[in-house]
């Protein structure tokens, strides 16, 4: 990432923003931050574009299944397959706070099935 000088002695980064396809500047007053500053501004816009929250729940799963136990792979799976069947098609740029918000609300208002106490 290479820096520019304005006329009046502030520093640039260009950075490209895949959503907008467009150009960014990112100013700052030294030629190290701004350097900083592009790279902070890539971090935070790095996305995996294309990329569903289900796809990315499987990559997660499957990253960790030498390390988990048959247990904990299964509930994983069977999570996957029931409880995040209304996220699964979302893409991962488009989660916000208010989406999963809706979404643990809508999964509270599901009843849990009961379990049957042993007589004993």
């Amino acid at each position: 990432m290479k820096a520019h000088q304005l006329k009046d002695g502030t520093w640039y980064v260009q950075c490209w923003n895949k959503a907008t396809k467009k150009m960014v500047m990112v100013k700052a007053r030294t030629e190290k931050a701004a350097i900083r500053a592009g790279a902070l501004w890539y971090a935070e816009h790095k996305s995996d574009t294309g990329l569903t929250f289900g796809q990315a729940l499987d990559r997660f799963i499957s990253d960790r299944s030498n390390v988990l136990s048959p247990s904990t792979y299964r509930e994983y799976r069977r999570m996957q397959a029931r409880d995040f069947d209304n996220l699964l098609d979302v893409p991962i740029d488009n989660i916000t706070s208010e989406l999963l918000q809706r979404f643990v609300n809508d999964a509270m208002e599901t009843p849990i099935p009961s379990r049957k106490k042993n007589p004993g």
